[in-house]
């Protein structure tokens, strides 16, 4: 016995929706698959290797695999959403039951409203999917990251006749260390490079050093310098960092006692202009030759972040399937679902209130008088106030905000998001030395001075996740904050169509289901794919833009070999240093571009919203399931009147006083200000 597909149009929907996160899932196993059994010889603390090329190379396969994640990530999301909706949608059987009670449900948004008022089924359907979204975001842009090199080296001062002299018995004994004997014979083998000053102090000033080692600074004059320098790099201390280029500035460090300090990154510029200026240890020097290493960026996976979002993914998948499939009553998802539901069948809980509003439901008034047609122009912005998640509730709604209220703190929240990230922004730079130039530090790039130091810092899986839920926190947010807007305009696009109908003249509904007469296919639910669409992939690319902003960073230690301090080793002999540090990186610039995104949102939210409703002379049912019900009361046997055009209006039914507003199929009169109507 074969599987028979949805009939229903919601249905069909959601199996295409299931299907591709079916794909995706298809993905990440594929991945997770090969990259934990080709890759296992990597696979160190559960962290394995991708690849490892040059740094550019993996920031650019970095870029892109993170660009592949947020689509695979925007596609779970827009599915979940569509789902959930259908999920929390009520049935006819569960209005009329809370319409018995003077209770009303929200019809075409996505509501918690309505969460104790569906089935069970439904209800723990809607729970799975909203909880496995979650961890879903929290892990999903961790699960490949990137991996930079910082190498230790050592500095050595040196003279002329270091390098010339080949009779070294007389040298001094500082200068006859077998370290030094390696550098002399790496310089007379060629294996040092000969750079400029400017260079050098260019090269070394950088805050991680991943291309370069060891290094020959040739004084002027003839007398014999120190030698060595004490060993530098980026060293692991106690869960911290300390940058590599702070010896190129010892002989500019202010007096302990002054209170004006130069940072190092300051002072670097100026050397590299006028290099003939740099001092060390009181020395100027004339030449560099350098140690050219290899670079060890690495693209790196977690193989438990991978099956834990492998798994999620799994789950949402079945979940979706279990809606596509399911059964029981078709639930009323859209306005015209309703509508032509409650003129098919009238629903006797709001005869006489054809004048009713949502506020009046709200208030909870459901006395059946007659009251004056009062037409007043509203904005949209007025019906757009019905987004009611969850999260929303428990963060910004009280259980005594009137609309106005709900409708500012609904605008404002994304305002709260968009200044929430420019005072990180502007507090991050201050905490940055030198150039604060973010075009240089790049888009998701690693860099020093945008490394996050706090008490998540160190080595080892727990450090993994934690770094993980702490970079991918905002991708949370950012959710939150697309279900938020995509209710607010689904809200919108749903009063413009009880407007449309009002006052557009004759038209037909726009049903979920097969059309029948002069019925219309509804949108992808109640939103336009002009909206939903450009939405879902403004989603998907602020989703990758905050992924560029802060992200997973692990930094490896690369030091001189023991054995031969021209090779340089990944693994650290000395018990005080770490091999690996796991910790954050931020981008400022991939912070203001997630701030102009963000003003770009919420200035589009207002300007939809100050827009005038074209006819404005329906009163404003939005999603009330009651307001909309009261307008469906025309008062005669209209057959088939929910297959027909319609218009709302004053019905003509005769010896009837007062007279009465309905959608209706057969013509209707405007009505008169300040007349009554019931």
């Amino acid at each position: 016995m074969g599987i028979s597909l949805p009939r229903s149009r919601w249905r069909r929907a959601a199996l295409g929706f299931a299907l591709t996160a079916v794909f995706t899932f298809a993905v990440n196993l594929g991945f997770v698959l090969w990259a934990t059994t080709t890759k296992r010889s990597t696979i160190r603390n559960g962290v394995g290797t991708v690849a490892e090329q040059s740094c550019s190379s993996i920031k650019t396969l970095n870029t892109l695999v993170h660009l592949v994640i947020n689509i695979l990530s925007t596609i779970l999301l827009a599915g979940s959403n569509y789902c959930m909706q259908c999920l929390i949608a009520p049935t006819r059987s569960e209005i009329d039951s809370a319409h018995k009670s003077k209770k009303w449900l929200d019809v075409g948004v996505p509501s918690i409203r309505n969460f104790s008022g569906i089935a069970d089924k439904r209800r723990l359907l809607w729970i799975l999917l909203s909880v496995s979204s979650l961890p879903l975001h929290l892990l999903y842009n961790s699960v490949v990251f990137t991996s930079t090199s910082a190498n230790l080296y050592t500095a050595y001062i040196v003279n002329e006749r270091f390098l010339t002299d080949t009779n070294r018995t007389d040298f001094p004994e500082n200068m006859r260390t077998p370290r030094m004997n390696t550098m002399y014979e790496a310089y007379r083998d060629g294996k040092l490079e000969h750079v400029s000053l400017s260079d050098c102090v260019s090269d070394y000033g950088a805050p991680f050093q991943s291309a370069r080692g060891n290094v020959l600074l040739v004084k002027t004059g003839d007398e014999f310098p120190a030698g060595e320098i004490e060993e530098k790099a980026t060293m692991l201390i106690s869960g911290g960092m300390k940058q590599n280029s702070d010896w190129i500035c010892k002989d500019s460090e202010p007096d302990s006692t002054s209170d004006e300090k130069t940072p190092c990154d300051d002072m670097i510029p100026r050397f590299e202009a006028a290099p003939e200026e740099w001092t060390l240890h009181g020395n100027r020097f004339k030449e560099c030759y350098s140690q050219k290493t290899e670079e060890h960026c690495k693209l790196l996976f977690s193989s438990g972040l991978c099956w834990t979002v492998t798994l999620l993914n799994l789950l949402k998948a079945v979940l979706m399937l279990f809606v596509a499939f399911g059964g029981g009553e078709r639930p009323i998802l859209t306005i015209g679902d309703a509508v032509a539901s409650f003129l098919k069948e009238e629903d006797p809980s709001t005869k006489a209130m054809c004048l009713k509003s949502k506020r009046d439901f709200w208030k909870n008034d459901w006395l059946d008088m007659a009251r004056q047609y009062d037409p007043r122009p509203r904005r949209k912005f007025a019906a757009a106030t019905r987004a009611r998640w969850l999260t929303c509730i428990s963060l910004y709604v009280s259980i005594h905000a009137g609309p106005t209220t709900r409708r500012m703190l609904t605008a404002s929240r994304y305002s709260v998001a968009v200044l929430a990230c420019f005072i990180l922004l502007c507090w991050g730079l201050g905490t940055i030395q030198g150039d604060k130039d973010i075009a240089k530090l790049g888009l998701g790039a690693v860099n020093g001075k945008t490394v996050i130091e706090s008490r998540l810092v160190g080595e080892g899986y727990k450090f993994l996740v934690q770094n993980a839920m702490l970079a991918n926190t905002p991708q949370v947010i950012m959710s939150l904050l697309y279900f938020t807007y995509n209710a607010l305009y689904t809200s919108i696009s749903l009063v413009t169509e009880w407007d449309r109908l009002a006052g557009g003249g004759d038209k037909g509904l726009r049903v979920s289901s097969t059309p029948r007469g002069e019925q219309r296919e509804t949108y992808f639910l109640q939103l336009p794919y002009r909206y939903s669409l450009p939405l879902a992939a403004f989603s998907g690319g602020l989703h990758w833009l905050i992924s560029q902003s802060i992200f997973l960073v692990n930094i490896e230690v690369w030091k001189p070999s023991t054995k031969d301090i021209m090779t340089m080793v990944a693994k650290s002999e000395e018990a005080s240093l770490d091999a690996t540090l796991t910790t954050c990186g931020w981008s400022p610039m991939g912070i203001v571009f997630v701030i102009v995104a963000g003003v770009a949102m919420v200035g589009f939210l207002l300007f939809s919203g100050a827009r005038r409703l074209r006819f404005g002379g329906i009163p404003v049912a939005a999603s009330c399931s009651a307001a909309i019900s009261a307008a469906c009361h025309p008062g005669t046997d209209e057959k088939d009147a929910w297959e027909k055009p319609l218009r709302w209006g004053v019905v003509a039914v005769p010896a009837v006083e007062p007279r009465h507003c309905s959608f209706s199929s057969e013509p209707v009169e405007v009505p008169v200000k300040g007349q009554l109507y019931a």
